[in-house]
């Protein structure tokens, strides 16, 4: 543990490097003739600087530095006291010097051909698009909008997310910089006080990047007077230590509503979605107020073996989640499990529907879109996700409230039914939920949604019908109950009043 905790996590085999270097640092007097044991430590040395440079293994940035400085200390003390070493022949000394004469000039000479490379002759940049967000109000939005834009034709190249392509904070403006070609702000409510995000954006105006805004519902830009607030504000003074001002800042926030814009989906599919992405790479910046407001006809699966996701659908991150969810399982599920289907606001719960999976977030079990829908299917299995860390599990105090607002709901639909519902949310909470968050990784999301998968996969048919043992329970009360009342009813209308027996009436009988 002592040897892998000095460095980055990414780097952690560096160890061996490190150990090797050592070792034939070691082995350098047992060489014969003063002459190679200089050159072959001078060599050794320069690869280790070399390595060191390029990689920064090292876990923080002072012990990079240290490593550095010390090895070039190393080397000049050899290149310059080498030829002084006693019993070193004059020859073998010119031609070790001239060796790494022609060396010295070999390496510039590489580096001023990388640089022209780089400048001029590379066709593009390592990432094509770089998704700009802010993590509580786009975030999902992020990780929907680069599966689509990896699957269009145009995108040859990566698009950057900081979950999955930053490794070291400290870089993150040099890849706007020089590696991205578009800089895409999702533009949701708070986008612009982030400072991440702003500094990414001053960078981009610094540099000359493309920049496209991709507004939310949300999204309200800043005037004169809020940018000229920019000054007084704390969180904007950490730019300052990577030579972002706050005047550079105002100055890019003016140039930033003169970039093109596209506007979200008014309904977010996976369909919607990808015409988005195709949009977005064909830059067709041009007025379609059609893809802001109208809802297109979604097709319901006709498969009798299906996977129906619910989500909160007026929740932009809830419905993001749920698309990411029913693309990734489409890789993981068996072809005998049917299709993947994210249920609309207004539509029908489809026929043929096997599995249910709810997407957690606040809010969610008060819908009464969500109430109706897991009414419809509380004999099925239905596998609860959640994608939001700060979702409320059901309580009895959260029951408590839960009942009072469906009993609200009940007066204006007579096909729910308050006790059976909070018995039904009770079921799917005695399984501990599994965490599906679009925000990590895309190796973690990929381990989150092949776990869900398998899950799906392994429910079986016992296991189903014994779940739902107490809603079945609950809704027989109810009905007995229902049953018991008609009864009573029909008698007193069948029979009239019940007679009144007095006491003479009594004597006589």
């Amino acid at each position: 543990c002592f040897l892998f905790s000095r460095f980055h996590l990414d780097h952690y085999w560096y160890v061996l490097v490190f150990i090797f270097r050592n070792v034939l640092v070691a082995l350098v007097p047992i060489l014969p003739g003063s002459v190679v044991q200089w050159s072959t430590l001078t060599a050794v040395m320069m690869a280790s600087l070399c390595a060191c440079l390029y990689i920064m293994p090292w876990r923080t940035f002072e012990a990079n530095m240290l490593d550095i400085f010390f090895a070039a200390c190393l080397i000049m003390l050899l290149i310059v006291g080498g030829p002084f070493v006693e019993n070193a022949k004059a020859q073998q000394s010119g031609m070790f010097g001239v060796f790494l004469l022609c060396l010295i000039c070999l390496g510039g000479l590489s580096i001023f051909g990388f640089a022209v490379y780089e400048r001029f002759l590379r066709r593009g940049k390592p990432f094509q698009f770089f998704l700009c967000h802010h993590k509580a109000g786009a975030g999902n939005l992020a990780r929907l909008l680069k599966m689509h834009l990896l699957e269009n034709l145009r995108v040859h190249r990566k698009v950057f997310v900081d979950s999955d392509d930053l490794s070291d904070l400290n870089e993150l403006f040099s890849y706007v910089r020089t590696e991205v070609d578009d800089l895409v702000v999702l533009c949701s409510r708070e986008v612009l006080l982030r400072p991440w995000c702003v500094g990414e954006v001053t960078t981009a105006f610094l540099n000359d990047v493309n920049v496209v805004k991709v507004i939310l519902s949300d999204f309200v830009p800043p005037d004169a007077a809020a940018i000229e607030a920019y000054g007084e504000m704390n969180s904007m003074f950490m730019l300052a230590q990577y030579g972002i001002g706050t005047k550079m800042i105002q100055d890019a926030l003016r140039w930033f509503e003169s970039n093109p814009l596209l506007r979200v989906p008014g309904v977010i599919t996976n369909s919607s979605m990808e015409e988005f992405a195709c949009r977005l790479t064909r830059r067709d910046f041009g007025s379609h107020p059609a893809i802001a407001g109208t809802v297109k006809a979604v097709a319901i699966p006709t498969s009798n073996n299906c996977t129906v996701i619910l989500a909160d659908q007026s929740n932009l991150e809830a419905t993001c989640t749920a698309c990411v969810v029913a693309k990734m399982l489409l890789a993981f599920l068996a072809l005998d499990q049917g299709v993947t289907f994210v249920l609309q606001q207004a539509s029908q719960m489809p026929l043929g529907v096997k599995h249910v999976v709810l997407v957690c977030t606040n809010g969610v079990l008060q819908k009464k879109n969500i109430i109706e829908s897991l009414l419809s299917v509380s004999g099925l299995h239905i596998e609860p996700i959640v994608s939001e860390t700060a979702f409320r599990f059901p309580t009895p105090e959260f029951c408590q409230e839960l009942t009072e607002h469906v009993e609200m709901v009940a007066l204006h639909s007579e096909q729910m039914n308050a006790q059976l519902f909070v018995a039904l949310v009770q079921e799917i909470f005695k399984e501990i939920a599994l965490q599906v968050d679009p925000q990590v990784s895309d190796d973690l999301l990929a381990v989150a949604v092949r776990r869900l998968a398998s899950r799906l996969r392994t429910k079986s048919s016992n296991k189903t019908f014994s779940k739902t043992s107490a809603i079945s329970r609950v809704g027989s009360e109810l009905q007995m109950a229902s049953v018991d009342t008609q009864d009573e009813t029909s008698v007193e209308n069948q029979d009239g009043p019940l007679p009144q027996y007095t006491e003479g009436s009594m004597r006589e009988v």
